[in-house]
């Protein structure tokens, strides 16, 4: 937990919670992969990285990683909420892990089939599974509504074709972050992953944190890291969205100098409009 691609991850994250922060609008974070809530011993160079994000939302976020702990994505948005005092925010959480999803409610989180309109779809098949929680909820989404769909590599190619029509659905009213891990954005599992973003999620955001060959940090080397933002907000001009896209970009330039990233790479790491040249 804390290498780049959750760096991208959670930066977009943190951002988007100031942004709305910032309107006074309501929040439901519905974090469909939870994972672990938390690491508590991050490696060096994680924390070094997170300590030079100064002015950003997420190292705001992240308030102990001085002492090694990196938040996950649920405990990052539930802190940051504290931090800001907006009750206004909610997080509701789950994971097809029985033990993970035990320390997530531990940790004080709440479970997703707390909430009652969406009850029958968590407990439909008697265990839960984040892709049909997420079939079933496309239709109920709701404007305070922020999806985090987080899953593994699999995701390409073997869930995209079924899950980007349904967040193009979602994203009718809710906003959907998609977290992808991208092995070749040229062969064909990429092309047909851009196909997809293309024909479902025109004037969605996509930022791509290339791979860091020679890292020694888990998870680092070997895929593009791709966050996809969908809002029916982002769908047309205006100052609001002007304000996200900005924040987005400051953001973009803080990442690609702590990780590195030449200025052949850095381009791709700034928020881009899907469907626009």
């Amino acid at each position: 937990m804390g290498n780049a691609g959750d760096l991208l991850k959670h930066g977009v994250l943190a951002e988007y919670i100031c942004w709305r922060n910032e309107s006074g609008s309501k929040v439901r974070f519905l974090d469909l992969f939870g994972g672990e809530p938390v690491q508590n011993a991050s490696p060096d160079e994680v924390v070094r990285r997170v300590q030079g994000l100064t002015g950003s939302a997420l190292h705001d976020a992240q308030p102990e990683i001085a002492e090694g702990r990196y938040l996950g994505s649920g405990m990052l948005v539930d802190h940051f909420a504290r931090s800001l005092r907006n009750s206004r925010i909610q997080v509701f959480t789950a994971d097809s892990d029985t033990e993970r999803r035990k320390k997530l409610m531990a940790n004080g989180l709440q479970a997703l089939d707390e909430l009652p309109s969406f009850s029958d779809t968590c407990r439909s098949t008697g265990e839960y599974d984040a892709y049909t929680f997420f079939k079933g909820y496309a239709n109920q989404s709701e404007a305070q509504d922020l999806v985090l769909i987080d899953p593994f590599a699999g995701f390409l190619p073997s869930k995209s074709h079924t899950v980007i029509p349904q967040i193009e659905i979602a994203a009718k009213r809710a906003s959907v972050l998609l977290f992808a891990l991208n092995r070749d954005p040229f062969d064909s599992v990429g092309r047909q992953f851009d196909d997809l973003l293309e024909t479902h999620l025109k004037g969605a955001v996509i930022m791509t944190c290339p791979p860091l060959r020679d890292s020694c940090i888990d998870g680092e080397s070997e895929y593009y890291a791709e966050i996809v933002l969908a809002a029916h907000a982002l769908n047309k001009d205006s100052y609001a969205r002007d304000a996200l896209l900005t924040r987005l970009d400051f953001f973009s330039k803080q990442l690609g100098g702590v990780l590195g990233l030449s200025d052949r790479s850095r381009p791709i790491l700034k928020p881009r409009i899907i469907g626009r040249n």
